[in-house]
Order: structure tokens, then C-alpha cells, then sequence
């Protein structure tokens, strides 16, 4: 929950990548109240996918 929504730079070895963590499908069958967040979250990705690929 900490670290949901917020993006980071996470190092795989070869290179750094940006990362934002959410919530696991399964979390979200479990707690249908937390689906909007989620959306967000995606909503935000896609928004910087649209960023790096213009580039």
C-alpha cells in the first residue's frame, strides 16, 4: 500500500527501468472497493508509456 501509485527506478542488472507498484488480481476479487485505485494506477501507465514512445 506504501509504494502503490508511485513510480521508481528499478535496476534489473543490465539497466534501470521505471516501476510503480499495485494491487495483485487476486487482492482485487477480494477487495472490489480498491478497482478504482487500480484504474488509476493503469491509467497512469499507459500515460507514461504514451510519454516514452513519443520520444
Amino acid at each position: 500500500m506504501k509504494t502503490r501509485g508511485r513510480w521508481f527506478d528499478y535496476d534489473t542488472g543490465t539497466r534501470t527501468i521505471k516501476a510503480m507498484a499495485t494491487f495483485h488480481p487476486a487482492y482485487l476479487l477480494r477487495q472490489p472497493i480498491y478497482k478504482r485505485l487500480t484504474w488509476q494506477d493503469l491509467r497512469s501507465i499507459q500515460k507514461e508509456l504514451s510519454k516514452s514512445s513519443d520520444t
